[in-house]
């Protein structure tokens, strides 16, 4: 029943205000945007070649948001279905491998280390964290029955509370230049 302020200790990504500021700016995305338009036009060229009867005098229109919708078309189906010869048929090695680096050069600057509120937004979780082991120390518990106090959350919750630690201090800058 402690939904409401478990809800703000572990989604601060929806109430953190600063950081919806700084993740609504396009500013914060150009690393990540440059990279995407440095590698459209070979994927847009592969996949074209792939999806029109002929491709060189009648090319398939495909736009970025085409090539966005159809990587995460494979992603879905190799996580979700466990198939990888529908949607994936379309992608070869090198455009799967260019689409991860822009996955992770996203995730960098979103919700990882790329951008400092990132990793200062999950504090409360760490307070929380501790006040909570505080409490069983100390056994003023206002859950006698607990044994544990577990958290449950994804990537967007575990990211940056990683970030904030240091986990990822050893992690190079990612840069629209991909490392080689």
């Amino acid at each position: 029943a402690r939904s409401s302020s478990v809800d703000s200790v572990l989604h601060f990504v929806d109430t953190c205000d600063y950081y919806n500021d700084v993740n609504q700016n396009p500013s914060t995305q150009t690393e990540r945007d440059a990279y995407f338009q440095t590698i459209l036009p070979t994927l847009i060229k592969r996949l074209q070649k792939k999806l029109s009867q002929d491709p060189v005098t009648n090319p398939v229109p495909i736009s970025e948001t085409d090539v966005l919708n159809l990587y995460g078309g494979c992603f879905s189906d190799i996580y979700i279905r466990n198939v990888s010869t529908e949607w994936c048929s379309l992608w070869d090695v090198e455009m799967g491998r260019l689409m991860d680096y822009y996955n992770d050069i996203d995730f960098y600057y979103d919700i990882g280390p790329g951008v400092a509120v990132n990793g200062q937004m999950s504090t409360n979780l760490v307070q929380d964290v501790f006040y909570h082991l505080d409490q069983k120390i100390a056994n003023k518990s206002d859950y006698s029955e607990e044994k544990a106090n577990l958290y449950f959350a994804h990537a967007e919750t575990v990211t940056p509370l990683l970030t904030l630690l240091g986990y990822f201090n050893s992690t190079p800058t990612l840069t629209r230049n991909p490392p080689m």
